[in-house]
């Protein structure tokens, strides 16, 4: 009787080993599901990227704004810049010139709201090459760093100068600013209105629409070009070089209402780009007025 019990529980407590190991098992295997997400850590990619202020380029540093959106708050991101140079075929240079080294930035941040500006710069050393930068968006995933290989989290851009002899600087100008000049310094406008296109702005306004997401339709390209030239002419700037482009962008934006969806291949835009890029070089300070300080 004796030796049948205690076979009984030897074997009864072999049976509760084994349920106690399979406890274990299921509770680490719950566990390594759910740590990451109580880490606020995300295995999926998110984010996109955009350039909303594309400008002419100028010797010595080229100011780039992107801006991320589409974020999940809380994550953590690097924007990678790489920037490259090639023979500017406009004016190519000598044989035997040196050719820029190319370089990488980095900026990492943690998102705080769903979308975030950032400023890059990227150095032009002369007419003779020409930049181009690529801009990838990568995302915080454990211990690595994950690229989102969406299309909307890969922008690029090409700038490059005119090697014409700039204009002298007029005596007293205050410069001409970019739109992301513009949209950063409400306190610098000159007035609290402003009519594109036949529509009445209140200054928030149109810094809103300059913020807002291009999403491929150049309207909000032509938007931000006039918003900027008409406000480097209120300040005091000498605009005789673009008189005539000022008009031809009112009149195109007065076709081609903000938001109407033109798009970089279209036929409104192959009329409305050559005015938009007029806009842009005067902006940067690269035809009749300096640029700011």
């Amino acid at each position: 009787m004796m030796l049948i019990l205690v076979r009984f529980r030897a074997h009864h407590t072999r049976e509760e080993s084994k349920y106690t190991r399979k406890k274990i098992v299921a509770l680490v295997t719950l566990f390594l599901l759910i740590w990451p997400l109580g880490q606020g850590l995300s295995a999926e990619p998110t984010g996109k990227l955009e350039i909303p202020d594309h400008h002419a380029g100028m010797f010595g540093d080229n100011e780039i704004m992107v801006r991320a959106y589409d974020l999940q708050v809380g994550t953590e991101y690097r924007i990678k810049m790489e920037v490259g140079y090639h023979q500017n075929p406009r004016t190519p240079p000598e044989s035997g010139s040196t050719k820029p080294s190319s370089y990488v930035e980095e900026t990492t941040f943690i998102a705080e709201g769903t979308e975030s500006l950032h400023t890059f710069y990227a150095r032009l050393p002369d007419c003779h090459w020409q930049i181009t930068a690529g801009f990838t968006l990568h995302y915080r995933n454990g211990d690595t760093w994950e690229w989102n290989d969406d299309e909307d989290a890969t922008q690029g851009i090409d700038i490059w100068a005119d090697c014409k002899t700039p204009p002298p600087t007029p005596p007293c100008s205050p410069g001409t600013g970019t739109p992301g000049y513009w949209m950063n310094h409400p306190d610098a406008w000159p007035v609290e209105e402003i009519v594109i296109g036949g529509v009445t702005y209140s200054k928030d306004g149109a810094i809103s629409e300059i913020k807002a997401p291009v999403k491929k339709d150049k309207t909000y390209t032509m938007f931000a070009a006039l918003v900027a030239a008409r406000l480097n002419l209120l300040i005091g700037n000498d605009g005789s070089c673009i008189t005539g482009t000022i008009d031809d962008a009112d009149a195109w934006i007065a076709t081609n209402p903000l938001g109407s969806g033109v798009k970089g291949n279209s036929d409104a835009w192959k009329t409305g780009e050559p005015v938009s890029w007029t806009l842009d070089q005067y902006n940067n300070g690269l035809l009749c007025a300096p640029a700011r300080d």
